[in-house]
């Protein structure tokens, strides 16, 4: 077995790899490579021969903690083929990773995962901010007066660039994104639409069906009860994702009575010494920016 970078000719059946483990068989369709733009360009992958039988996509961003700015590697979709897995691929994988992001030149790694001891066991450490609480109800009325609702794939850049400008400052750190930001839709979404009010504040949210993933809602507080009601209406259950102590977060315990229970999924692997000793126990990744 070899773990090494996916090139043009490996990337087809890296795809089909990830799309049988992360959508057909969750009984999902389409594909993973249209949910996340660009997502497999920089992935990790371990061959038999010319056969991959696992990956972990890889995306290179910098974080911007207010003082110097952090060259970080996301991790995600770690998928190995089922007829493989308990053979220690997963430990070659992340083995190839921490290679890989040595090699790039990160100073941190960030993944995010349900089952924590694999990835403990090779130097990553727990340290998540993220929150989240789902609500379920009659589907409120339509949206208020003054609220746009785009589709990010039609939008004109310009208009992405905007929302871009406003993600929320009110954070220990921040992710420099571009609009393509906005065109991911993570599972179990099929589609994401982007509620603004008179841009200076907008909520980004998921839906599949009567169901809204709010991954998003920044800007101007003060546009913040016209965005719920928003998001709210038309969907019987609304998941919100969130960051401890987060400005749209405490409105929403506060003035809605919103009960956030701690996320837990996030592993961050320093490579430096000064990573080691940055504080990522307050340091969240938005949901549209992670893979």
């Amino acid at each position: 077995m070899e773990v090494r970078p996916v090139d043009d000719a490996g990337l087809p059946a890296v795809r089909s790899l990830v799309d049988r483990v992360f959508l057909a068989g969750r009984g999902r369709s389409g594909s993973m490579c249209s949910r996340f733009p660009g997502v497999l360009a920089g992935a990790v992958a371990a061959f038999e021969g010319s056969e991959p039988v696992g990956v972990v996509a890889l995306r290179d961003v910098a974080l911007d903690d207010g003082r110097r700015h952090w060259p970080v590697t996301m991790a995600g979709l770690v998928a190995v083929r089922a007829d493989q897995r308990g053979a220690g691929i997963g430990g070659a994988l992340l083995a190839g990773v921490r290679a890989e992001l040595e090699h790039r030149g990160s100073e941190l790694g960030v993944l995010w995962a349900g089952r924590h001891d694999l990835y403990a066991a090779h130097g990553w450490r727990t340290a998540d901010p993220s929150v989240r609480a789902t609500l379920y109800g009659e589907p409120a009325a339509a949206a208020p007066a003054g609220i746009a609702t785009l589709d990010p794939a039609l939008a004109a850049r310009e208009q992405l660039d905007v929302l871009a400008a406003l993600s929320d400052h009110d954070t220990p750190v921040r992710v420099l994104r571009g609009p393509d930001r906005f065109l991911a839709v993570p599972p179990p979404a099929n589609r994401v639409v982007i509620h603004v009010a008179d841009a200076a504040a907008y909520a980004a949210v998921g839906v599949q069906g009567a169901d809204a993933y709010v991954y998003e809602l920044a800007g101007d507080p003060a546009a913040l009860p016209a965005l719920w009601d928003a998001v709210l209406a038309g969907h019987e259950r609304v998941t919100v994702n969130g960051r401890r102590d987060g400005a749209a977060e405490r409105w929403l315990e506060t003035t809605r009575g919103v009960r956030f229970e701690a996320q837990e999924l996030a592993l961050w692997l320093p490579l430096t010494p000064a990573a080691e000793a940055a504080p990522i126990g307050g340091w969240h990744i938005p949901w549209l920016d992670r893979i």
